[in-house]
């Protein structure tokens, strides 16, 4: 740019919504106390004061800028099944019920495949062994 010529400063402040300045403070308030109490409240604020297609934007963005290991982690938290199963401290049956109660059909089959894959050979006989009469009852 010529030394000479004029530069212009555009104010952006003075045509931002008030709707986008209470989301970007809410932003700002949840950042600061990183707490999940506040990040809902901050769910929340996105909700009304944003479009959706504000929202779905805001979205791809933040999306951009994480690897891919990390964008699938937060995206399989994001799908509201139950995620990853917990690591079982007491009954290990128990746990895997409880988890199951809660999990998508697409979770159940996927780690039902997975460990299936995993057993054995004497280990898958026992589950086909075991499906089989649940499915005759």
């Amino acid at each position: 740019m010529n030394a000479l010529a004029q530069t212009r400063r555009v104010n952006h402040g003075r045509h931002i919504q008030d709707r986008h300045k209470s989301a970007a403070r809410m932003l700002g308030f949840a950042l600061a106390a990183d707490c999940p109490d506040t990040w809902q409240d901050f769910a929340t604020v996105m909700t009304k004061r944003l479009t959706l297609r504000e929202r779905g934007t805001v979205t791809l963005m933040m999306a951009e800028t994480l690897p891919d290991d990390e964008l699938r982690t937060v995206l399989h938290a994001g799908q509201r099944g139950a995620g990853f199963p917990p690591v079982p401290f007491g009954d290990v049956l128990e746990e895997a019920a409880l988890w199951a109660s809660s999990a998508s059909d697409e979770e159940r089959q996927a780690y039902l495949f997975a460990a299936f894959k995993g057993l054995g050979a004497s280990g898958r006989r026992d589950f086909l062994d075991y499906a089989s009469r649940e499915v005759r009852q």
